[in-house]
């Protein structure tokens, strides 16, 4: 049998072998130190070999003893030789007398199966939501080996549940000149029901054509074709294999190019920016042309072949009014180490993107470039590639990059569309780990944080010591627009500012959004450096300039090559690594004075000499991102210090990055510290911590939980203090006992105020928000076309930032819900706001409202959007690379659901979607794809505006069925309830107001000076829930007082889609229509500072003595092929198993059956013999007994009569506490 190749490591990653060794003596025992003891350990061991050889014997008569037709470990067998693997035969080709009629029978199935391929897919496309019977999987392993290995492997599972007929499943093989049907029987997998026999299931592994396939790989990516109704069941049996991680859906990589075009902030998209680069060429081509006046073939300009005079001229274009391209190398200071001799020398860069042209006039140090899509061709044929490695290490006089003699390795993993794939990704990066390069650029990102494969691999990279610097997006300046991996606490997040020292309006904002809704995101982006107007070379060797965290992120990526080449060459494996250079940019960033928050520039701007001087010095320690909290530092820390801490609110949440350059993995040996600086206010503020479990890839998290303690219920101050966090390491040396610690120090401050009144609190439900990813969450405003997903958080602090900070400078406190209604007092509050939900409702929240609303006075405020079967049906779109219909979940929001809530007040929204503009207080406000209201109670006001209804245009059904977003059109204006304002009649019942579009106080769809025009009507909703007449009249003067009921009308009535899978992402759904049990409140065990020498420890849960394997211990312990388990042996990783050969034989189950019982009788006669001795030595025992007791007390007694003096008096103590040696000191 093959062993599994293990990855080769570099020389710095020996640090976590001295764990292994370490763990192992913990894993031993005490040893018996008395030879007296050792009586009963044979006749123990031998009763338990025994009850081990009875357990086995009885599993393998259940069924243990197969004829090999099941499978081991659970039903998934391995199979590491492919030819010794079974699979699915392909059709044979019929036997024919001539080629000619082979031919023909070839070219007829072929127009056969064209045509019922496009039949079924008609099928398909009628029955929405119908999944088209092709899929392709990505499917990760535990370790490294070659791809034919990992292949057998998968073609041994997948064998396992689809098999050719078999005698024991009743079937037989029919066979009819050479062709041969394939059926599927019942698989013996418990993990895994048995499929059904579809005729034409198949599989193959698709072939690998690239650099990687010279190295071992730890992906396959397969092919699944005709197990359309089997895919649930496929997942779980490969996921069953103990060798396989996770089995994913490949996906198109939605991690566009991060231009930005020079709008305020426009995202500059693929068809766009080769759209220009078309244009640039041509105009490039006139020109050489007419200059040079030399015939040119057409084939020598596509291979982008130019001579050194040609770059020469066309740099020359740029000297029409540009900025001075070499501004860039000026403003970082790049030349203040240039002149020490410093210019990237000796350090690898990893440039992933659309590729470089062969023979570049501006690179010198081009060392490889490697093609990675299904395009064969290496070079750049959009320009987005050319400009970011130029801006790394261009050695163009008119436009030099920050490292010119860094080496650059090209990665072409975009084809000339702009079109990748997460599998080319992962060949790409498992290529980058076996060549050792030291920093890897990703100019590009993307919402989806959930694509795992990806994810993971970022991961492994860092945690092999490669610095992965990446763009952090384009979406500014709305908040919550991190793209990802920029988002990830082991990548360097880049965002944009110009040359100016102002936040550029393109780049992208914090918070992290992974942690929503029960927690709070964490701060991004790391550092912002410049990202307008940048020069770099094109692809003919011409310098331009460039906007976008594109360009940002080279640049970071160029003072990262820099800053290495600082480190002298013995001394980077232990130092350069992806913490350490991140602490160097973190620690010495300069704060922008710009009024920018931490969520918009991170740490501030990269200060490149700064960083150097403290690589120059720096030590391996552990250190927090942010390194304090302070909620009296506006607006840096904004909204954190937007509103005040008090008894009753919401805990305050804040995550902190811990990062350690000690080793890529680590722990938290201790419970955090809290030190009050005032004693004084010790007992005012409660903190509670939680952690990550380990340190995985350099870094961990810590997230601090505060709140007043009913102590200090009217106390208003600011209290401080100090979090300290202790981090643990692997030894540095190899073969060391000594783990390695470093203290880490975080700051704090709150603003501490008394509890406001009822009448000033509000809560903002955001439990009821799902975005995406993962699930398919449409936009709120469908002429939005751009962006089809709702993915910004739906946060106060994200996209609704503008109306938070709103109503904040207008006094109300605004606390967010990240739990069920049921898990909060609503009778504190004075009003409950529901803005855009998508989520479900449990029944006790529903019946938890009715109460707080009609018994307690509590003020309701929704906001909700639109929904319409027929227009999201309209707005699906066919994923190419999953096969897959993707289909929204709800529409802007989930509005069947808000009508549950209100249904007992009589209140119910439509399923009409209307469109446009009306004024109010003289502003003009906008009405984007919202919802009208279908139902309203008697003595209700409701108001109402000129609208244009939306719908799909039935003449644009070509569009729907192909997949494309179907033309929304307008219909005639009319008049449309909109505004519904309701007093419930018991005398202690509140107030409800509701609205019908959220879009117009969404920052996503608007600037900030339309949403500021709508939040005067969302307060004056808010006024009116709170009984505040002198505002609130202003809406009820607008509109209509209901004098009966409206009823709804049976087809405006929103009905649930019959095609949504809303279960999958809901946390209130585990069925398509049953609800999951009641989540269990979060209670906090919260734990005053006290002042016992200043130190008070807070709550955690201390790690376990053996964490789960995370990705360095993947990297240190690769699994030799006898522990992946390829069911030929007694199970595979401790799973025994029948079938598959996984079960033993009756001659080994016979012999082993046989040595149990010796062994038993070899212990029972053993421990008769122990017995008699004993008996017969009882009466020894006993008199020895009795001797060292009187020896004892006779030392007992001289002991205490030792001769003392009055001087000397006796301490009393426990002795329990104290050793024999201590106690006696203590006595003297």
């Amino acid at each position: 049998m093959t062993a599994i190749g293990t990855l080769p490591l570099a020389d710095d990653d020996e640090d976590t072998n001295a764990v292994a060794v370490v763990r192992s003596r913990q894993m031993q025992g005490p040893r018996w130190k008395r030879r007296r003891k050792r009586g009963p350990l044979l006749p123990v061991f031998g009763m338990a070999l025994v009850v081990m050889v009875t357990i086995m014997v009885v599993m393998m008569a259940g069924g243990a003893w197969g004829d090999g037709g099941g499978v081991g470990h659970g039903g998934a067998s391995a199979c590491l030789d492919p030819d010794q693997c079974t699979q699915v035969p392909r059709q044979a080709p019929r036997q024919s007398p001539s080629l000619q009629q082979q031919q023909q029978q070839q070219q007829q199935q072929q127009q056969t199966e064209q045509e019922q391929q496009q039949t079924e897919q008609e099928q398909k496309e009628v029955r929405s939501g119908e999944v088209l019977p092709q899929v392709k999987l990505i499917v990760m392993f535990t370790s490294y080996a070659n791809h034919t290995q990992l292949a057998g492997i998968i073609n041994a599972t997948l064998a396992a549940q689809v098999t050719t007929q078999s005698q024991s499943a009743g079937k037989h093989r029919e066979s009819t000149d050479g062709d041969t049907t394939t059926t599927a029987r019942p698989s013996s997998s418990p993990s895994a029901a048995p499929l059904t026999p579809p005729t034409n299931c198949t599989w193959s592994i698709l072939e690998r054509r690239n650099r990687a396939l010279e190295f071992p790989t730890d992906f396959v990516v397969v092919d699944i074709s005709g197990c359309l109704h089997h895919r649930d069941t496929i997942h779980a049996a490969l996921q069953s294999h103990p060798s396989i991680t996770s089995v994913t859906e490949e996906k198109h990589v939605n991690r566009g190019t991060l231009f930005a075009s020079h709008g305020p902030h426009v995202r500059h998209h693929a068809s766009s920016w080769a759209q220009e680069q078309q244009q640039e060429h041509q105009q490039q081509q006139q020109q050489q042309q007419q200059q040079q006046q030399q015939q040119q073939q057409q084939q020598q300009q596509q291979q982008r072949r130019h001579t050194l005079g040609l770059s020469d001229l066309l740099r020359g274009l740029m000297d029409r009014g540009d900025s001075d391209s070499s501004n860039l190398v000026a403003a970082m200071r790049a030349r203040s180490l240039w002149e020490l001799g410093y210019k990237g020398q000796g350090i690898h860069v990893a440039v992933f993107d659309t590729g470089l042209g062969a023979d570049h006039p501006d690179f010198a140090h081009v060392d490889e470039r490697t093609n990675w899509t299904d395009e064969d061709d290496l070079n750049d044929g959009i320009g987005h590639g050319t400009f970011v490695a130029g801006v790394v290490a261009s050695t163009s006089r008119g436009c030099p990059g920050l490292a010119p003699e860094a080496h650059v390795h090209v990665y072409r993993v975009f084809t000339n569309a702009q079109v990748s794939y997460t599998s080319w990704f992962l060949d790409a990066f498992n290529y980058a780990i076996f060549k050792k390069v030291h920093v890897l650029n990703l100019s590009i990102g993307g919402p989806d944080f959930m694509d795992e494969p990806f994810v993971a691999k970022v991961n492994e990279l860092t945690a092999r010591g490669i610095i992965m610097v990446s763009a952090i997006g384009n979406d500014g300046p709305v908040f919550g627009t991190l793209n990802n991996p920029g988002d990830q606490n082991n990548v360097i997040g880049v965002g944009g500012i110009d040359f100016k020292d102002q936040i550029a309006p393109f780049s992208s904002r914090g918070m992290t959004l992974w942690e929503l809704p029960h927690g709070y995101g964490r701060v991004k982006p790391d550092v912002v450096t410049y990202g307008t107007d940048v020069a770099g070379p094109g692809i003919f060797g011409a310098c331009r300039t460039l906007s976008g965290t594109s360009v940002a992120s080279p640049v970071v990526t160029g003072a990262v090559a820099l800053l290495a080449s600082i480190i002298p060459t013995e001394d980077r494996p232990r130092l350069l690594n992806p913490t350490s250079m991140k602490q160097a940019l973190l620690s010495t960033a300069t704060r922008l004075s710009d009024g920018s928050t931490i969520f918009e520039q991170g740490a501030g701007k990269v200060n490149l000499t700064a960083a150097a001087v403290f690589l120059d010095t720096y030590t391996p320690h552990a250190s927090a991102w942010p390194p304090a909290f302070n909620m009296s530092d506006c607006p840096y820390f904004s909204p954190y210090c937007q509103q005040s801490l008090y008894f009753g609110g919401q805990p305050l949440i804040a995550n902190f990055t811990i990062l350690s350059g000690l080793a890529p993995t680590g722990w938290f040996p201790s419970l955090p510290e809290f030190r009050s600086v005032n004693p004084k206010h010790a007992h005012v503020v409660q903190l509670a911590f939680t952690s990550s479990p380990r340190l995985v890839s350099w870094a961990g998290t810590v997230a601090m939980k505060a709140t007043v303690s009913p102590q200090a219920r009217m106390f208003r101050g600011v209290v401080r203090g100090v979090v300290t966090i202790t981090v643990e390491a692997p030894p540095q040396v190899p073969g060391s006992d000594r783990m390695q610690r470093s203290t880490v120090e975080i700051g704090v401050e709150f603003d501490v105020v008394p509890t406001p009144p009822r009448e000033r609190r509000l809560l903002w439900d955001a439990f009821h928000s799902l975005p995406y990813p993962p699930g398919y969450f449409p936009r709120d405003a469908l002429k939005h076309k751009s962006d089809p997903l709702d993915w910004n958080g739906d946060h106060p602090h994200t996209n609704y930032r503008t109306l938070a900070t709103h109503l904040a400078a207008s006094g109300y406190h605004l606390e967010v819900l990240g739990s069920p209604y049921t898990c909060v007092d609503l009778s504190d509050y004075a009003a409950l706001l529901i803005v855009d939900p998508e989520e479900e409702f449990f029944t006790d929240e529903i019946k938890h409202v009715e109460k707080a609303v009609n018994e307690q006075g509590l003020g309701v405020v929704v906001l909700a959007d639109w929904y319409n079967r027929d227009i999201m049906q309209a707005i699906q779109f066919y994923d190419e690379n999953t096969r897959n219909w993707w289909h929204p979940e709800t529409g802007g929001a989930n509005v069947p659901a808000l009508n549950d809530l209100l249904q007992s007040w009589g209140i119910e929204f439509s399923n009409v979607v209307v469109d446009g503009k009306f004024s109010y207080q003289e502003q003009v406000i906008q009405y984007q794809s919202g919802t009208t209201l279908a139902a309203f109670p008697r003595g209700g006001v409701l108001v109402s505006a000129i609208l244009a209804p939306q719908h799909v245009d039935d003449s644009n059904q070509h569009h729907q069925q192909h997949g494309r977003d179907s033309d929304i059109v307008a219909g005639e204006t009319s008049h449309y309830p909109i505004i519904g304002l309701y007093q419930v009649p018991a005398s202690s019942g509140g107030r409800i107001a509701v609205y019908g579009d959220s879009s117009c106080v969404d920052d996503k769809y608007n600037s900030a000076h339309h949403t500021a025009r709508c939040v005067p009507l969302i307060q004056d909703l808010l006024e009116y829930v709170l009984d505040h007449n002198d505002r609130g009249e202003n809406l009820i003067k607008l509109g209509q007082v209901m004098q009966r009921d409206l009823r709804p009308h049976p087809n405006a009535q929103p009905r649930r889609s019959d095609n949504a899978t809303l279960h999958i992402y809901s946390r209130v759904l585990q069925a398509p229509s049953e609800q999951a049990p009641l989540p269990i409140c979060s209670h906090d065990k919260w734990i005053t500072p006290i002042m016992d020498g200043g130190v008070v420890q807070t709550t955690r849960t201390p790690p376990h003595d053996a964490p789960r394997q995370d990705v360095s211990a993947r990297i240190q312990h690769v699994r030799p092929a006898d522990e992946v388990g390829d069911g030929s042996g007694a199970g595979a990783r401790g799973g025994g198993g029948g079938g598959g050969g996984g079960g033993l034989s009756p001659i080994s189950a016979a012999v082993l059956l046989l040595l149990g019982m010796a062994v038993g009788v070899v212990a029972f006669v053993g421990f008769k013999r122990w017995r008699a001795r004993r008996r017969g030595s009882a009466v020894e025992r006993e008199h020895a007994r009795h001797h060292r007791y009187h020896h004892h007390q006779q030392h007992r007694m001289s002991f205490m009569a030792s001769p003392t003096t009055d001087t000397h008096p006796t301490i009393s103590t426990s002795s329990s506490n104290l050793s024999p040696t201590t106690a006696r000191t203590f006595a003297v």
